[in-house]
């Protein structure tokens, strides 16, 4: 429960959900679902492979790709996940500030305001992740139950509207899917080599990749409907009485 609490923390935010709302603004209702299956039928695949590697090697991301590289090899992987996972923290990270600055009506043009917000919140993170993973399950517990409660308002009270664009059937947007976590699953044995048996790691593979992901996504498809254009704060916040 604590390996799954600590990675779904991490794939419950505004960006995994708007990439629901992307693939159904681009590819359509229907394909966007399809993409969405795929591409974590995929993602479920390799995490069931990282957590049987990450039971029976007990060591890191970074120490089990040592035993499989030279050390050029194990540079460059470690370069490549230090600038994806930075990337994806990044974007995070924006939607954070972007958020702030609306709640507490900043200008969003305001160049200085987006600097302070991104760094202030930048450091604070970045405090917790020093913690260890006892500070990823805090703020976890925090965060976790408000945007939740927030997405589940936003559910209950969309406005579907008709939209007039035809779309053709496509898994294109699968790719997306993929490439969405790919470094989430590839960081697994990080994580995953505290698991006290094989069974915990592959439940709690199941419960990320096999529910969690995709019914966040699923729930980016359907707050698009919502929205012809727009991005999903936008759609969140509809309205004058929206919460």
């Amino acid at each position: 429960w604590q390996l799954s609490t600590v990675q779904i923390g991490g794939v419950i935010c505004l960006p995994v959900i708007m990439i629901g709302q992307a693939l159904s603004q681009n590819y359509g209702f229907s394909s966007a679902l399809a993409a969405i299956a795929i591409g974590n039928a995929v993602l479920l695949l390799l995490g069931i492979v990282m957590a049987r590697l990450s039971h029976e090697k007990r060591k890191t991301t970074m120490e089990t790709a040592a035993d499989f590289f030279d050390a050029r090899g194990t540079l460059f992987f470690a370069f490549a996940m230090a600038f994806s996972l930075v990337c994806w923290f990044a974007i995070q990270l924006n939607m954070m500030t972007l958020g702030l600055l609306d709640l507490l009506s900043f200008s969003q043009d305001r160049e200085i305001y987006r600097v302070a917000f991104n760094t202030g919140l930048g450091i604070l993170i970045t405090a917790v992740a020093l913690y260890g993973i006892k500070g990823f399950r805090l703020l976890a517990n925090v965060s976790l139950p408000l945007l939740l409660f927030t997405l589940t308002y936003a559910f209950f009270t969309l406005e579907i509207k008709e939209s007039s664009r035809e779309y053709s059937f496509s898994i294109g947007g699968a790719s997306l899917v993929i490439a969405l976590a790919i470094a989430l699953v590839t960081d697994l044995p990080t994580y995953f080599r505290h698991a006290r048996e094989r069974k915990d790691g592959m439940l709690s593979i199941l419960i990320i990749f096999g529910a969690v992901l995709p019914l966040l996504e699923v729930l980016g498809v359907y707050l698009s409907l919502g929205a012809d254009e727009g991005s999903i704060l936008d759609t969140l916040k509809r309205g004058e009485d929206s919460l």
